[in-house]
């Protein structure tokens, strides 16, 4: 049996409802979003689409199958309390290390991307990361600048990172 609820079958939050938006930030994803220095005195956001949704549904087919392979093996059945919000903490694994072995309390601050983040369109907002090179190629082929291209000073990924007020 895998039960998914937003905030598992036991403890204090287990009766309340909950939507797609309270989950995601009952995960604490929505504190640190939007990633972005000039951004820092936003208000929480939420990602685009469902990503917390998408996630948790990820995790629960995951959860499920081990639990069915498990069942092949031993003949034993078991329940799965799938809770949306610890999942949704999930999405911060990145970060936990950085707390865990540095004491680093993530923000939308210290974990920026210094030249990436929210850039205002003429038709909404728009998150982008281009963080490895393959990305960053992809990205300068889809803008077709060759200045762009030609300065030494986003060359490596270091070099963006330490030019990216420059590169914004």
């Amino acid at each position: 049996v895998l039960s998914v609820t937003p905030f598992g079958l036991e403890g204090p939050y287990a009766p309340y409802r909950c939507a797609p938006l309270n989950s995601y930030h009952a995960g604490g994803q929505g504190y640190l979003f939007p990633p972005s220095l000039e951004d820092l005195e936003r208000p929480p956001l939420k990602s685009a689409g469902n990503v917390g949704e998408y996630e948790c549904g990820a995790g629960a087919a995951l959860a499920g199958l081990c639990a069915l392979w498990n069942r092949r093996v031993t003949g034993e059945g078991e329940i799965i309390d799938f809770s949306k919000q610890h999942w949704g903490m999930n999405l911060n694994r990145p970060f936990h290390p950085r707390y865990t072995i540095d004491g680093i309390v993530e923000t939308r601050e210290t974990q920026a991307y210094p030249w990436g983040g929210v850039f205002s369109c003429a038709d909404g907002d728009l998150l982008l990361l281009a963080l490895a090179d393959n990305q960053w190629e992809g990205l300068k082929k889809a803008i077709n600048d060759p200045e762009l291209s030609a300065d030494d000073r986003f060359t490596t990924p270091g070099k963006r990172r330490a030019n990216g007020r420059a590169l914004r």
